[in-house]
């Protein structure tokens, strides 16, 4: 498959920690942007124990390209150059979406996993880890009660849980990537220029935040963009929205503007823009 985005995108990468791109410049606000958009908050108590489930070994994540539907090429909104990329697969055979990160280079930076009980916005099970910074999330979900992990790995591989807190969800909360689906099974309400509000986990901080969703004027015909604001008249025009595009006909995620899953190494939030292509 030809890969039109490479004509926009350099191959050439930038560093993730010594990047601080737009957060830098925008200060207070991109500082609070990042901490409520990014999935990608605080328990009352410090539980330390070994976890019984593992998140994946690099060595166990594919290599790059291997068993992907859909590839992301993400950059600084100051910059032509790709900062990181992301890959895809989709299995709707079992209802599981797996991500991985790269860098320009090639090297795993992070991995999320997240498995769908049929057309349901909020998965059943999530995990994510970031390699870097050997820190990662786990979500279970049972009887509208998510039960959310934070997970510091050791040296040795060993995984201490040093967060667990539950948070109640309903069919209005989201989880990562069940926001695509949220916006899909919403279509026809978003088209008609309706807005739609939810309740978005933010995993690593373990709370609920309302967004709402509203179509935006876009460039072309067959594209449809939404913007994502926080539901807060005090805070929406202060943090930057999220902007998403996709395509009419097949209801694809074309580009993605705002805080990305990609954080730098100090944990700050990066923003980017994301162009995406899909595999077939």
């Amino acid at each position: 498959m030809t890969r039109p985005l490479q004509s926009v995108f350099s191959s050439e990468s930038v560093t993730l920690c010594n990047t601080p791109g737009r957060s830098h410049n925008l200060g207070e606000a991109m500082k609070l942007s990042s901490k409520i958009y990014r999935p990608i908050f605080a328990a009352l108590f410090l539980t330390w124990q070994v976890s019984a489930y593992a998140l994946p070994a690099k060595s166990e994540v594919p290599p790059f390209g291997q068993n992907v539907t859909a590839n992301g090429y993400a950059r600084l909104p100051t910059q032509s150059v790709v900062n990181y990329t992301e890959t895809y697969l989709d299995n709707p055979l079992d209802n599981t979406i797996r991500a991985s990160y790269w860098s320009g280079n090639r090297e795993l930076i992070a991995f999320k996993k997240l498995i769908f009980n049929s057309d349901s916005n909020v998965p059943e099970y999530y995990e994510s880890i970031d390699y870097r910074r050997s820190k990662g999330y786990r979500v279970s979900v049972d009887s509208n009660v998510a039960k959310v992990e934070t997970i510091k790995l050791g040296k040795d591989g060993t995984e201490i849980v040093t967060r667990n807190k539950s948070v109640d969800v309903t069919d209005k909360t989201v989880i990562d990537a069940g926001f695509h689906r949220f916006v899909v099974s919403n279509w026809d309400r978003l088209m008609s220029g309706r807005s739609v509000k939810v309740k978005f986990l933010q995993v690593d901080k373990a709370r609920l935040v309302p967004l709402k969703i509203k179509k935006t004027q876009c460039n072309t015909p067959d594209t449809a963009c939404y913007k994502i604001s926080l539901d807060n008249f005090l805070l929406q025009g202060v943090v930057p929205a999220i902007q998403l595009k996709y395509d009419i006909s097949t209801k694809r995620l074309i580009s993605y503007a705002g805080i990305g899953p990609i954080t730098q190494l100090s944990g700050k939030g990066l923003p980017v823009e994301v162009l995406y292509e899909y595999i077939n």
